[in-house]
């Protein structure tokens, strides 16, 4: 960088950070994303089976809760 005056490398410099500092953001930005998809997915999964078969009649035509480690898998991200 000979021949660059002291504001010019310094400018140049910053300019460099901030693109640095700007992809960095974008990649925080997806992860965090990401991982709030994966939980509004694990929320209408969890809707959805309760919804389909938190009560199961019978014989007696009584009503009666199943556990809910039984109905839901267990997932890990």
């Amino acid at each position: 960088m000979t021949g660059l005056s002291l504001w010019q490398t310094i400018h140049f410099k910053l300019k460099i950070a901030v693109k640095l500092q700007s992809a960095m953001r974008g990649q925080l930005a997806w992860h965090q994303a990401i991982g709030v998809l994966h939980c509004v997915g694990d929320i209408v999964k969890m809707q959805a089976l309760v919804r389909a078969g938190a009560y199961v009649e019978e014989e007696g035509g009584e009503k009666h809760d199943r556990p809910v480690s039984k109905i839901l898998p267990v997932t890990k991200h």
